[in-house]
């Protein structure tokens, strides 16, 4: 009976001590400013000028090799470095004067 009794009150005690860890606190809470000053900036549209830098590789989409039908030096170049050249432009000419003068 007496151990009940000891179990009892421990029980109680063990409640009380989970009832009143329990009880919700009021938090205390900072007080914000009502005002808050800011900077405004209005857009507005521009135009971009229309040179644009870009870094990268370049390369070919087709690699050709080119040769002349007979060696000779070089009279005409009818592009310049860098230029976009289209299937059958003459790009360059040989001096005829040395084939020439083989017939």
């Amino acid at each position: 009976m007496e151990l009940f009794k000891k179990s009892g009150i421990l029980i109680v005690f063990g409640l009380l001590a989970l009832l009143s860890s329990c009880r919700s606190k009021p938090e205390k809470r900072e007080q914000l400013p009502l005002k808050v000053n800011v900077r405004v900036h209005t857009v507005s549209e521009t135009t971009l000028g229309s040179e644009r830098e870009y870094v990268g590789v370049l390369e070919e989409s087709n690699n050709v090799l080119l040769s002349f039908p007979a060696p000779g030096k070089i009279k005409n170049v009818y592009v310049t470095e860098g230029q976009e050249v289209r299937e059958g432009q003459l790009l360059a000419q040989t001096d005829d004067e040395l084939l020439e003068s083989m017939h």
